[in-house]
């Protein structure tokens, strides 16, 4: 639950979401749950959900947050789907990626170089399932105090054992672009 958001009716939509968000992965849990078949003719189904958050940034008046939400329903393995919110911790405003940039900017040809020369640095080209084009608004992102952190979901591009892969754009290349706010840390 956050407190301490100056605009109070921010604050309670972003508890809503945190709740929200919480809820989903509950029903997404029971719901897998209630598709399995029983293994021993007893007619119990089990499924295993496990739904948290980390801090990623809480600092120079941002707030970040990576959600993580696994999900076991049968099979050889899990699911692991991440996703982040991102807000003004004296508005509450929450920022899309499109937010982070200047108006009339964008990053997104630099985050792309940028996670394809890290593809190479960390010969991941030869991993990918899928061709990478380039970032997309609805991808997940999290800031930290020195960087921009693209995440891709387990499946996207990568196969599903190499879980989500996540790529740390550091804020000092993108300070042309981006929003002072976003690259000012107190």
């Amino acid at each position: 639950q956050f407190s301490g958001v100056g605009n109070t009716d921010a604050q309670q939509q972003l508890n809503v979401l945190m709740r929200e968000k919480e809820q989903s992965a509950l029903i997404r849990a029971k719901a897998a749950g209630m598709g399995l078949s029983s293994t021993d003719g007893m007619g119990q189904r089990s499924a295993e959900g496990v739904y948290g958050y980390e801090v990623k940034r809480n600092s120079g008046g941002i707030v970040s947050l990576l959600f993580s939400d696994y999900l076991y329903a049968g099979g050889a393995n899990g699911l692991t789907t991440v996703s982040g919110i991102t807000f003004s911790a004296s508005t509450g405003e929450m920022y899309s990626l499109n937010d982070l940039f200047r108006d009339g900017t964008s990053c997104k040809e630099l985050i792309n170089s940028e996670i394809r020369r890290q593809m190479e640095e960390r010969g991941l080209q030869s991993q990918l399932i899928a061709p990478f084009e380039g970032i997309r608004d609805d991808d997940c992102f999290y800031l930290t105090n020195t960087s921009l952190v693209i995440v891709f979901q387990q499946i996207e591009y990568f196969p599903h054992s190499m879980g989500n892969v996540d790529f740390a754009i550091p804020l000092s290349r993108l300070e042309t672009c981006l929003k002072p706010e976003i690259t000012i840390v107190e």
